[in-house]
């Protein structure tokens, strides 16, 4: 699925990186407008959300609060499963292959390692490198790959 529109992608990369936690809006205004949003932010993201829940669902009836991005408390959140997550599979597999590498079954280990690794599509959320906000998760993630790539030398 593609979700159209810059601002679209920003704010479900965002969501992402906080997944299963919720973030507020003043948190996406300032990141979808790189610390200074515009005097009508909080309406223009209103509109970036109804565009990306249309995306995301493009048979949800006009004004239904959709499926996966939801409002919580002050903010949004996504409301999917951990594995329908690139990074929250990525991360799930590296953990269980680490796991089975120390308990001594490196056969297994192997594949959860290698099915994480197949996840992989080059630095995490790379379409917005200045988003410091972005960056933790980044890193996160990135360690993560690099331990996994530790397990195979």
């Amino acid at each position: 699925m593609t979700v159209p529109g810059a601002k679209e992608r920003h704010l479900l990369a965002v969501l992402a990186a906080a997944y299963p936690a919720s973030v507020s809006v003043d948190q996406l205004l300032e990141s979808l407008w790189d610390g200074a949003p515009p005097r009508t932010g909080r309406k223009s993201l209103q509109a970036h959300v109804v565009r990306l829940r249309t995306a995301l669902e493009p048979d949800r009836p006009p004004g239904s609060p959709g499926r996966y991005v939801v409002r919580r408390h002050d903010g949004y959140a996504l409301a999917i499963a951990r594995d329908q997550l690139d990074a929250t599979a990525f991360s799930d597999l590296a953990a269980r292959g680490r796991a089975l590498l120390s308990a001594g079954d490196a056969g297994a280990a192997d594949d959860l390692l290698r099915e994480a690794l197949a996840l992989w599509r080059g630095q995490p959320y790379g379409d917005w490198p200045d988003a410091v906000d972005l960056d933790p998760e980044r890193e996160r993630l990135g360690a993560i790959r690099a331990h996994v790539l530790e397990a195979f030398w």
